[in-house]
């Protein structure tokens, strides 16, 4: 109990630390009239234009300086707010305008006002990335213009990274169907076995994966690896298909 104590304590004073070296929030370096604004309203108050910025921000999972002209660590009143010299600020104005749009024009049509809870936002799609990709885009990318090496590193990467978050699905089922778009668009077997083999080290008892390795094996004609994994397949998911599987590569 005294153990945990200090710990506690110790983690305690940590944070204080921390807390002591996070400089203040900028609101003060912000002006309280702005120009060149395009698209929010040419009135918005000083705190919910921080809002929107912190929404962006949290949502993109960036900083200021993605949209704005500025460099990172540099204070936000040497930054050039009003500059349209990035393409990244001309993209968020369209973004913004197709967020209002979703919310105030489409939306609103699944029900009456009282009714009606749901709002669309940056994070909504983005899920904390600049650009909203699904895991099964990138690797599938990564796979193609690297090689199977390097999307299996990348995996290894991301899921490091993001796993628990909720910017990527790393359940079983996203290799499970890379592994079905690499037959159906790549048609390369080695590949795919090395995908699912992957998914096996986090889903040791992926029925659904078993079965994809039966399906590579069979059709490459390696009968005993395909029934040796329908068969695993079977164990886990007693389906009558997967017995009939087994049963006729076992009479060939």
């Amino acid at each position: 109990m005294y153990r945990i104590m200090q710990e506690n304590m110790l983690q305690s004073l940590i944070i204080v630390c921390l807390l002591s070296f996070i400089p203040a929030p900028g609101n003060a370096q912000i002006p309280d009239e702005f120009t060149n604004l395009q698209v929010l309203p040419k009135d918005i108050s000083k705190a919910e234009l921080i809002g929107n910025m912190k929404s962006f921000a949290g949502g993109l999972g960036v900083r200021c300086q993605f949209c704005h002209v500025g460099e990172e660590g540099q204070p936000l009143s040497e930054f050039d707010f009003v500059s349209d010299e990035k393409e990244t600020k001309k993209k968020a104005r369209v973004m913004i305008q197709l967020r209002e749009a979703i919310n105030k024009q489409f939306l609103t049509q699944l029900g009456n006002e009282t009714e009606h809870t749901i709002q669309v936002n940056c994070v909504t799609c983005h899920r904390k990335q600049s650009k909203p990709r699904m895991l099964g885009d990138v690797l599938s990318e990564e796979i193609s213009q690297q090689g199977i090496e390097a999307g299996i590193t990348k995996y290894r990467e991301l899921r490091q990274q993001y796993y628990g978050g909720f910017s990527f699905d790393f359940s079983e089922r996203t290799l499970n169907k890379l592994a079905d778009r690499l037959v159906e668009q790549e048609k390369k077997p080695d590949e795919v076995i090395a995908v699912l083999k992957l998914n096996l080290e986090f889903y040791p008892d992926s029925w659904m994966t078993y079965y994809g390795l039966g399906e590579i094996h069979a059709m490459k004609e390696d009968k005993e690896k395909a029934i040796e994994n329908y068969e695993k397949a079977y164990e886990l998911q007693p389906n009558p298909r997967i017995k009939q599987k087994i049963e006729q590569l076992s009479q060939k």
